[in-house]
């Protein structure tokens, strides 16, 4: 094993160390606002996400270059919203040698508490230029008179 070998081994593990246990470290503001329990993650990489409140809705972006729209699957199941999906290498098939890997590839997994005011019946997914949109709009606000 040459010099560069063992630099890719020892930053993958260390990578792969870091991504399997960045969300239990982490404090998720957007999950503490609206839930005592925290997002988690484990899987081979980890998209970088923003949490966002609108007025009218919550929006989610994840970075998602490469990835089309059909690599990637959004539920909700108890209150939870689970994104994940698989970035897979185009060349896997060729005989190659590494001397830097920055991008990752393999599965992914991300999970967040919503808060009760996001209405799961309102949900739309957009990937535009490697960005996944995923608005979860706010449930109609009924304004009743009285006199």
């Amino acid at each position: 094993m040459n010099g560069f070998e063992i630099g890719f081994k020892t930053a993958e593990i260390k990578s792969n160390i870091r991504n399997r246990f960045e969300s239990i470290n982490d404090e998720d503001q957007f999950t503490n606002k609206y839930s005592e329990r925290k997002s988690f993650t484990i899987s081979d990489w980890s998209p970088r996400v923003d949490l966002i409140e609108y007025e009218d809705e919550f929006l989610v972006k994840v970075d998602l270059p490469g990835l089309d729209i059909e690599d990637v699957q959004v539920k909700v199941d108890s209150g939870i919203l689970i994104i994940f999906g698989e970035r897979r290498d185009s060349d896997q098939n060729r005989k190659k040698v590494y001397y830097r890997v920055e991008r990752q590839f393999g599965a992914f997994f991300r999970s967040f508490c919503l808060p009760s005011t996001a209405s799961v019946n309102r949900i739309i997914n957009e990937l535009k230029n490697g960005v996944l949109y995923i608005h979860l709009y706010k449930p109609n606000k009924v304004l009743v008179l009285i006199k």
